[in-house]
């Protein structure tokens, strides 16, 4: 192909003036660095971070990136987590040593009451034996004032109604006297009597039977002689038994039967005895109930051998 002689011409002008701009540029930045270097400055510093990034990213897919950026905020979390459960901690044993503080403190009081209550226990206990003695105290007292306050009815000595002896003709009867030796009246007073001629053992005499005694006593409270009368102190209920039988019937003193010559003879021989039970039920003034017995036995004439029983069990007062 034939060129033109003119085109040529201007191509090796252009590549002229570009080698020229090539030279003229790479002049101006060697003289640019030079002045830079001269100042202490590197120009090639200027794109160093985005060379780096670029190497960083190089050959590292996203997923890897996010995994890293994860762990990295694992990290910060793990750090602020530990330096917020510190915190926590302290207040936890902040308020935990508040807490020991409180169960020390209540533990002394609970021990503090506890004292207190067994001191209040001891000063009750005394209060208590304090009021018990001052109770028996003073039941001794009323009782003691009662005591001797009270009417006292006791057995006087027994004896035949004149002209009305074993040895007479006429009905059987004895005189019971029942004195009040006490400061009161008593009251409501009840009397009782039975008399009756009783074999002796053996033909001569015995003390009777414990079981016929108490037998006699029994029918004979049946029957009382009289009641509702108040017998004043140093005054004297006296009243006349009449001589019946054993089973101590009520009989008027007038219907009063007599021995027999035959059992006053034996009586004279000590073959029978004559056998006198009675007693006295009362009230004294403090509400209480007593009885008052008697039991003699008459073995001739006018003679009193004393109480019926040696063990005294109807010789008493109750």
């Amino acid at each position: 192909m034939n060129e033109d002689p003119s085109e040529r011409n201007k191509d090796t002008a252009a590549r002229g003036h570009s080698d020229r701009s090539l030279l003229g540029s790479k002049d101006r930045t060697e003289s640019q660095k030079n002045h830079a270097e001269e100042r202490g400055h590197n120009p090639s510093s200027d794109h160093e971070p985005a060379h780096t990034m670029k190497i960083l990213f190089r050959g590292h897919s996203l997923f890897e990136w996010i995994e890293l950026i994860f762990a990295f905020a694992l990290v910060v979390v793990g750090i602020f987590y530990t330096f917020y459960a510190a915190k926590q901690w302290d207040v936890m044993k902040k308020a935990l040593d508040k807490t020991d503080i409180a169960i020390g403190q209540t533990t002394k009081a609970l021990q503090l009451s506890e004292r207190q209550t067994k001191a209040t226990e001891a000063s009750a206990d005394a209060a208590k034996g304090a009021l018990d003695i001052a109770k028996l105290t003073l039941s001794s007292n009323e009782d003691s004032f009662k005591i001797e306050q009270r009417a006292y009815v006791i057995a006087a000595q027994q004896a035949f109604v004149v002209n009305h002896t074993p040895d007479t003709n006429a009905g059987v009867l004895v005189n019971l006297n029942f004195p009040n030796v006490g400061k009161t009246p008593a009251h409501d007073t009840r009397t009782y009597g039975c008399m009756a001629a009783l074999a002796s053992l053996g033909g001569v005499y015995n003390e009777p039977e414990q079981t016929m005694v108490d037998a006699m006593f029994a029918r004979a409270r049946q029957h009382p002689r009289a009641h509702g009368a108040d017998l004043a102190p140093n005054n004297s209920d006296v009243f006349t038994v009449p001589l019946t039988d054993s089973e101590c019937k009520p009989t008027n003193f007038l219907n009063a039967r007599s021995l027999t010559p035959a059992e006053r003879a034996r009586l004279a021989q000590r073959a029978i005895l004559i056998l006198v039970v009675g007693g006295i039920i009362y009230h004294d003034e403090f509400g209480s109930t007593h009885e008052t017995e008697v039991c003699s036995i008459f073995t001739a004439p006018g003679e009193a051998a004393g109480q019926c029983l040696a063990n005294g069990s109807h010789n008493r007062m109750k």
